[in-house]
């Protein structure tokens, strides 16, 4: 049981205030200031836990490049809107900042993201290219002891229920028919390429629509700013795959069909040259009969061929036309100094804690004392009574 000290010089000041029912200030300024030992050894606790706060920080290189879809200025800023301008329905914008063609929406998805992880990037620290997932790995940070033990806890659940899972049977006593089911494509995740596919949108920053900002933070100078260069450059292929993928289709299948055409004109024209020679002052009617099929095969194929060529050539236009541009108005430089460096204000803002701890004690001492002696009176009043 927690008994306070009677003979405490705070708590006689706090009985005598009770009984007297007299608040004197200098009395209260003293009683604040007799707690002044607990506030010095919380605020130099705090700071001592400041101080280490300060030192554990992580050293990185933030690199940034700025783009312009489409290549023209940033637009100007809004001005006020009339009332008809207020009224018409809102169109959706190709170059929005969420939307799914955005650099924003596709850094969201996993698909970009997996195929970010397979990227190689030349690290001088390792000696060498490796893929992007590699060393995501290598600069996570250690799991401590303490983190160790907690996930262990964490994951005594399913271990426990799988002790109450059915074993797969072997091979050999299952239907031979069964083994014939075929096997499905379903696309799945692992947890350690979410977990990877987290760390690296930690390291990426991507902010507004005209202009678009990409920041870049990685351990090194040189390795933030080819992070920088390579999410722009995958950016830039993935959003012209998503508004030009019908056109780039189309124009391989109408490359087939000039593929088939020309061969077919070409055979054509050989035949046709061929049986000229062959049958050269010829003047039997199957002769020309033969001549006129294969001219007429000739001109067919020649049509088809021209017709498909100047198609394929139109829709090269087009799909030119359509193929979105980026502008690079400020390209990711490599920078000279880290961020994250030790910081002063982490320890100050430690030891405003520890005076705001310190405040807190006193104020609930305080309310613990005035508790008791009420309480003391009230049980002796009902004994009197």
């Amino acid at each position: 049981m927690l008994r306070l000290n009677k003979q405490s010089v705070k708590y006689q000041f706090i009985h005598k205030t009770i009984e007297t029912e007299e608040i004197s200030v200098l009395g209260i300024i003293k009683y604040l200031l007799s707690f002044w030992k607990i506030v010095a050894i919380l605020c130099f606790v705090f700071l001592i836990l400041g101080f280490i706060q300060a030192n554990n920080y992580t050293e990185y290189y933030s690199s940034k490049s700025v783009i312009i879809p489409g290549g023209g200025a940033p637009p100007p800023p809004q001005t006020a809107m009339g009332l008809e301008a207020f009224m018409m329905p809102q169109v959706a914008s190709t170059t929005s900042s969420i939307g799914i063609e955005s650099f924003a929406g596709i850094m969201e998805s996993s698909p970009f993201l997996i195929d970010m992880l397979d990227e190689p990037i030349l690290s001088e620290q390792h000696g060498g290219y490796l893929p992007l997932s590699d060393y995501l790995k290598l600069i996570q940070p250690k799991t401590g002891v303490i983190g160790t033990a907690v996930s262990k806890i964490k994951d005594l659940p399913n271990r426990f229920f799988e002790l109450f899972e059915r074993k797969d049977e072997s091979t050999s006593d299952m239907d031979p028919n069964a083994a014939k089911i075929p096997t499905d494509t379903l696309s799945t995740l692992t947890m350690e390429q979410i977990s990877l596919m987290s760390l690296l949108k930690a390291r990426i920053r991507i902010e507004g629509s005209n202009p678009v900002t990409i920041e870049t933070d990685m351990p090194t100078a040189k390795l933030s700013t080819r992070l920088n260069n390579l999410v722009l450059e995958k950016l830039v292929e993935k959003t012209v795959e998503i508004r030009t993928g019908k056109q780039q289709r189309d124009l391989m299948l109408v490359k087939k069909q000039l593929d088939t055409a020309r061969t077919n004109f070409k055979e054509s024209q050989l035949a046709l040259a061929k049986f000229q020679d062959q049958n050269f002052g010829v003047k039997l009617a199957v002769a020309n009969t033969n001549l006129e099929n294969l001219s007429t095969n000739y001109g067919l194929y020649s049509g088809i061929y021209a017709e498909l060529a100047s198609k394929v050539e139109l829709m090269k236009i087009d799909l030119l036309e359509n193929t979105p541009f980026y502008n690079v108005f400020e390209p990711a430089y490599v920078p000279l100094t880290p961020i994250g460096s030790f910081s002063i204000s982490s320890v100050i803002r430690y030891v405003i804690f520890g005076i705001i701890f310190g405040i807190l004690w006193a104020i609930g001492y305080t309310a613990l004392v005035i508790f008791g002696i009420l309480r003391k009176k009230i049980d002796e009043t009902t004994l009197i009574e």
